[in-house]
């Protein structure tokens, strides 16, 4: 029914060729209509994914990276109501 992908990504330099940083963050959307569930209104699937990487040239032949990322995603149990 519905579907949106929204991303944004930024990064540059700490320091001219020495160290880096980057940053992306995705915010994910999807209606659906499930034909086999009963649901109040259609099925809703939120989706967030944030993501950090730094990385620093120790010498000419070393680089150290970190990186971090993280997921939520967050929809309704597909359980009829009163069911456990």
């Amino acid at each position: 029914l519905r579907y949106y992908d929204v991303n944004v990504n930024v990064g540059g330099p700490f320091k001219v060729d020495k160290a880096w940083w980057h940053f992306a963050w995705r915010k994910q959307f999807n209606a659906v209509e499930q034909p086999l569930f009963n649901f109040d209104s259609e099925f809703e699937t939120w989706n967030t994914n944030p993501s950090f990487k730094a990385t620093y040239q120790l010498n000419q032949n070393h680089k150290l990276i970190g990186y971090y990322q993280w997921n939520m995603k967050i929809q309704p149990t597909r359980l009829s109501q009163g069911t456990y």
